[in-house]
């Protein structure tokens, strides 16, 4: 099943260097973007490391769930932190069919990854 939320990020924030893309609805602005309920009902939000991965993925969603959207890591945090959104679990880069439990981290722990990585040496 899918669900959606509201993209509340700014898409011309570029701030940080790591990308990831997003499904997000063809409604233009105020798009939505894409959650999936796992057979257990957690909702996660699909994220892929490849725009590539994402569009072969945007192919098996329903027609008004097809817009690829590039976001950098610090927009990805803020989508994943406002208050009351609805995915508890980031589903990394699934693919149709597959289990998402399998593909899935937790909304706090792929933040906490982000964070960690984002941080160089001096």
């Amino acid at each position: 099943m899918i669900r959606q939320y509201a993209n509340e990020t700014n898409p011309s924030e570029r701030g940080s260097s790591r990308r990831f893309w997003l499904i997000a609805g063809n409604e233009g602005q105020g798009s939505e973007v894409m959650v999936l309920e796992d057979s257990s009902g957690r909702l996660a939000l699909p994220v892929f490391s490849f725009e590539e991965e994402a569009h072969l993925f945007a192919r098996y969603c329903p027609k008004d769930t097809q817009t690829v959207v590039e976001v950098g890591s610090r927009e990805l945090i803020a989508a994943l932190l406002i208050p009351g959104r609805v995915a508890e679990m980031v589903a990394l880069d699934p693919m149709p069919g597959i289990d998402l439990a399998l593909v899935s981290v937790g909304r706090e722990q792929f933040v906490d990854s982000l964070l960690i990585r984002g941080k160089r040496p001096a």
